[in-house]
C-alpha cells in the first residue's frame, strides 16, 4: 500500500489486515466468547469431582485451563502461528504441573528440571498401568492428577482452535464434552446431576456467544442496534437458555427412564458404607504417602505385630501384582485356639483383604472368607469389608533364628513367579545387587546386606514421585530417598537379581495403643515390606525402610520394633473428610515396643561386610538432586502478576479507544483526534510538540527529527488547521483521509520503535489510541 494515499475511501480500505484481525481478536464479543470457553473448561474440571475425593484438584486444574485459554487469546491477538501457541502452552503447562505435583524437583522453585520430567513421566506411566484395576475415587496428587491436567490443557487448546481458527461453534465444546463424558462414565456417585447441569449451562452459553462473535460484521442473528444492544440481547438469551438447561437437568433429568440405572462402566466397589478403599494393587501409593489420621480398624491382641493384608508376587517392570486365586477357607480352623489371637473390628477400611498377623491359622466371623495359604492372605468371600465387621483370627508365629536362616537357601519357592524378573531388567541394577551382596556367604547374609544398605544410606521421604517401576527404582537409587513402597519394591527386585525368591507384602504397622490395650490402626500406618523365601522355613520378612521395625522380627533382622514415635492425643479424622490426604496427625503414632528406632549392630558372624550393619555398600553413580523448595506459591504469584499485566495490555487499549470514540461526534472531532494520534506518536519518537508551535510549524520540524513521511505529516497538519480554525466543517472524506494519514504515520514510527518502547506505549493509557 502507498503511504501517500489521498482518497479517503481508499485510505480506509488500506487499513492493515493484521491490525483488523488483532482488533477482532479482542473485540468485546470475542473476549466474551473466550470467557465462555474458559468457563466451559472450568466446568469440565468441576466434573472431575466424580473422579477425585475432596476439592484440592479444582484450583490446580482450573489454573491450567485458564492459562492455556489466556495464551491462546494472546496468540490470536499477536497473530502467532498455531504451532507457537501449542509450544508456549506446553511449556507453561509443564511448569504448572511441576509446581503443583513435583515441587521439590523444580529448579529455583519455578523451572522444571530433568527430575521433574522424569517424575511426571513415571507418575503418568504408573497411572496408565493401574487404570484397568483402579476404582474411583483416586488420589488427585499423582499420575491421575497429572494425566487430567494434560487432558484439560489439550482440551482448552483445541477448544480455542476450533472456535477462533476453524470458526466452529458447537465444535468448540466437543473436546471438553468428550472429556466430560469419559470422566463422568468412570466417576463415582458424587454431584452427578449438579456437575452435568453446570457443564451444560457453560457449554450452551459458550456456543451462543461464539455464534454472535462469528456474526460480527455480518447480519447479526441477534439483531442490530450496535454492540451494546447485541451484548445485552446475547446475555439475555444465554441466561435464559442456560437456566432452562439447568432446570431440565436438575428437575427433568432424574425423572427420565434409566436415570437411576446402573452405569455403563462401573468402577465402584460393590458394597461398603462410606469406607475407604484400600487395594494393595492400586491405592497403596496414596495411603502410604498421605498418611491420613482416619481410623481404619482396631485390634485387640496381647502383643503388637505388623497387620498384614496380602503380598504381591509378580513383577513386570512397571508394578508388583498379585495373580493368585483364593479358595474357601475350609483349611483354616473354626476356633481361635493357639497362636496370637486377634479380635479385629473394621472402622473404615474398604476393599476385600482382611488385616491379620502373618500367618492366619484360624478365623471366626459371621461372614464367610476365602483364603490363600501360599500368600497367607484372607479375603471376604462376597463383597467388601464394611463398617462394624468383627472377626477373630489366630495366627501362628513361628520362632525364626539367625542360625536357621543362615543354613537355608532361597531356592525352590512355591512358584517360579517369586524369582522372575523382566527380560529387560536393567543391567545396572543387577550389577548393583551383586556389589551390595558381594561379601555375603549365604542367602540370609545377602538379605541382611540389602536391608542394611537401604537403612544406612537412604532417607525416608514421602514427598518424592510415586511408583515402584524400574524407572522409579533407578530414580530412588540415585536420589537415595523415598518411602516404604520403593524400599520394599527395590529390595525385592534386587533380591531376585541375585537369585533369591522374594515378594512385596502390604499391610500396616501396629498402630496406636490405648490404655485398654487396643491398637488403633489409621491410614498413616499403611506400610509395605519385602519377604524372602527360605527353604524349610517359609517366608521371612525384612525391613529396609528406616525408622520402621516389626516387633516380632527383631531376632533375625536386628531391627528394633518401631514406627513413627510419639502418642496420638487427638481423635481420628472423620471418614470422608477432605480428600483423605490430611497430614494433620493430631500428634504422632505410638512406639509399639521399647527402642528408639536407631540402627542396631548385627553380630559379626551375621554381618556380610565383617563390620557393623551400617557399613555402606556400593551405590549407583549419584546425580545432582534438585534442591528447589515448593515453588507453587512463587509460581502462582508470578503467573498472577503476568496474567494481570497481560490482561491490562490486551484490554486497556480497546477500552480507552472505545471511550474516546464515544466523544467523537463531528468530522472536526475525527480530524483533531487523528492529529492527536500523530503528535503522540511523534512525541514518543523524540519530537514532542511545543505549546507555541502551529500545526504546520510542528510538522516541518517533526518530520526532520523522526524521519517520517513529510507529505503525510504536512497534509495532516493542514487538515488539523482546517478543523481547528476554519468556520466550515471538514468533509467526511477529509476526516477519513486524516485518520488514514495518522494511521500510516503511527505505523511507520511503530516499526522503528524498539520492543520496550512499544511495551511502554501499550501499557500507558494516554497512548492507547495510537497502539
Amino acid at each position: 500500500m502507498s503511504t501517500s494515499v489521498i482518497n479517503g475511501r481508499d485510505a480506509a480500505v488500506a487499513a492493515p489486515r493484521s491490525r483488523r484481525e488483532a482488533r477482532r481478536a479482542v473485540s468485546p464479543l470475542a473476549l466474551l466468547a473466550t470467557l465462555g470457553l474458559t468457563l466451559t473448561s472450568v466446568a469440565t474440571v468441576y466434573s472431575f469431582c466424580r473422579i477425585f475425593p475432596g476439592w484440592a484438584f479444582f484450583p490446580q486444574l482450573s489454573l491450567v485451563a485458564v492459562a492455556v485459554h489466556l495464551i491462546s487469546l494472546v496468540g490470536r491477538y499477536r497473530r502467532w502461528n498455531l504451532a507457537i501457541v501449542a509450544g508456549v502452552s506446553t511449556v507453561v503447562t509443564g511448569a504448572l504441573i511441576g509446581a503443583m505435583f513435583l515441587p521439590d524437583t523444580m529448579t529455583a522453585g519455578i523451572i522444571p528440571s530433568p527430575a521433574t520430567w522424569d517424575g511426571a513421566w513415571q507418575f503418568v506411566a504408573d497411572s496408565w498401568s493401574q487404570f484397568r484395576v483402579t476404582v474411583t475415587p483416586v488420589p488427585s496428587d499423582g499420575g491421575f492428577g497429572i494425566t487430567l491436567a494434560l487432558c484439560i490443557a489439550a482440551t482448552a487448546f483445541l477448544a480455542d482452535g476450533f472456535a477462533f481458527r476453524a470458526y466452529g461453534r458447537a465444535e468448540a465444546v466437543i473436546p471438553g464434552g468428550l472429556l466430560f463424558v469419559v470422566t463422568s462414565s468412570l466417576g463415582y456417585e458424587r454431584l452427578r446431576v449438579t456437575s452435568a447441569a453446570v457443564w451444560l449451562v457453560a457449554a450452551l452459553a459458550a456456543v451462543v456467544v461464539l455464534r454472535a462473535a462469528h456474526s460480527e460484521g455480518g447480519a447479526p442473528w441477534l439483531g442490530g442496534g450496535g454492540i451494546a444492544r447485541r451484548v445485552a440481547t446475547l446475555g439475555t438469551v444465554a441466561v435464559a437458555a442456560g437456566g432452562f438447561a439447568a432446570l431440565a437437568a436438575v428437575i427433568v433429568g432424574p425423572s427420565l427412564p434409566g436415570a437411576n440405572a446402573e452405569p455403563l462402566v462401573s468402577t465402584r466397589q460393590k458394597t461398603g458404607s462410606g469406607t475407604e478403599v484400600l487395594s494393595p494393587l492400586v491405592d497403596i501409593q496414596a495411603r502410604l504417602v498421605n498418611r491420613s489420621n482416619v481410623e481404619l480398624f482396631t485390634v485387640a491382641a496381647s502383643e503388637p505385630r505388623y497387620w498384614r493384608l496380602t503380598s504381591l508376587e509378580s513383577f513386570d517392570g512397571r508394578q508388583w501384582r498379585q495373580k493368585r486365586e483364593y479358595s474357601d477357607a475350609d483349611e483354616l480352623g473354626s476356633s481361635a485356639a493357639g497362636g496370637l489371637v486377634q479380635q479385629i473390628r473394621i472402622a473404615s477400611l474398604g476393599g476385600i483383604w482382611l488385616p491379620a498377623a502373618f500367618t492366619p491359622a484360624a478365623v471366626e466371623s459371621s461372614v464367610s472368607f476365602r483364603f490363600n495359604a501360599e500368600l497367607g492372605s484372607l479375603i471376604r468371600a462376597r463383597g467388601d469389608l464394611f463398617t462394624g465387621l468383627e472377626y477373630s483370627v489366630a495366627s501362628q508365629l513361628p520362632v525364626i533364628t539367625p542360625d536357621q536362616l543362615a543354613a537355608a537357601t532361597s531356592v525352590n519357592p512355591p512358584s517360579d513367579d517369586y524369582a522372575e524378573l523382566p527380560d529387560d531388567f536393567p543391567d545396572e541394577l543387577r550389577t548393583l545387587a551383586a556389589e551390595i551382596t558381594a561379601g555375603a556367604s549365604s542367602d540370609y547374609e545377602k538379605s541382611l546386606a540389602l536391608q542394611n544398605y537401604f537403612r544406612a544410606n537412604f532417607t525416608y521421604n514421602p514427598n518424592v514421585p510415586r511408583g515402584h517401576s524400574e524407572r522409579a527404582m533407578e530414580t530412588f537409587l540415585r536420589g537415595r530417598e523415598g518411602y516404604c513402597e520403593q524400599f520394599a519394591g527395590t529390595f525385592a527386585a534386587l533380591a531376585r537379581a541375585v537369585n533369591m525368591s522374594s515378594r512385596v507384602a502390604v499391610g500396616f504397622t501396629p498402630g496406636d495403643i490405648d490404655e485398654a490395650g487396643i491398637y488403633h490402626v489409621r491410614g498413616k500406618h499403611a506400610h509395605a515390606w519385602p519377604e524372602v523365601w527360605f527353604e524349610g522355613v517359609g517366608w521371612v520378612q525384612f525391613e529396609p525402610t528406616p525408622n520402621r521395625g516389626d516387633p516380632g522380627a527383631e531376632g533375625h533382622t536386628a531391627v528394633p520394633a518401631a514406627q513413627e514415635g510419639g502418642v496420638v492425643t487427638g481423635p481420628p479424622d472423620e471418614v470422608g473428610a477432605g480428600d483423605g490426604s490430611s497430614t494433620a496427625d493430631n500428634g504422632a503414632p505410638v512406639t509399639t515396643a521399647p527402642g528408639t528406632g536407631a540402627e542396631a549392630q548385627l553380630p559379626d558372624e551375621f554381618d556380610p561386610t565383617g563390620g557393623s550393619a551400617t557399613t555402606a555398600a556400593p551405590a549407583l553413580p549419584a546425580e545432582a538432586a534438585a534442591t528447589g523448595s515448593s515453588g507453587l506459591p512463587v509460581l502462582l504469584t508470578l503467573l498472577g502478576i503476568v496474567g494481570l499485566a497481560g490482561l491490562w495490555l490486551l484490554a486497556m487499549p480497546p477500552i480507552v479507544k472505545a471511550m474516546r470514540a464515544g466523544r467523537i461526534s463531528t468530522s472536526s472531532d475525527q480530524v483533531l483526534a487523528a492529529w492527536d494520534d500523530a503528535t503522540i506518536a511523534l512525541g514518543a519518537a523524540g519530537s514532542a510538540r511545543r505549546p507555541d508551535e502551529t500545526p504546520l510549524e510542528y510538522a516541518d520540524r517533526a518530520w526532520r527529527a523522526t524521519g517520517c513521511d513529510r507529505g503525510d505529516v504536512r497534509r495532516l497538519a493542514e487538515l488539523a488547521n482546517v478543523a481547528a480554525y476554519s468556520p466550515a466543517e471538514p468533509t467526511e472524506a477529509m476526516a477519513t483521509e486524516a485518520e488514514a494519514l495518522a494511521r500510516q504515520t503511527v505505523k511507520l514510527l511503530g516499526r522503528r520503535a524498539g520492543f520496550w518502547t512499544k511495551l511502554v506505549r501499550r501499557a500507558d493509557p494516554r497512548l492507547a489510541p495510537i497502539v
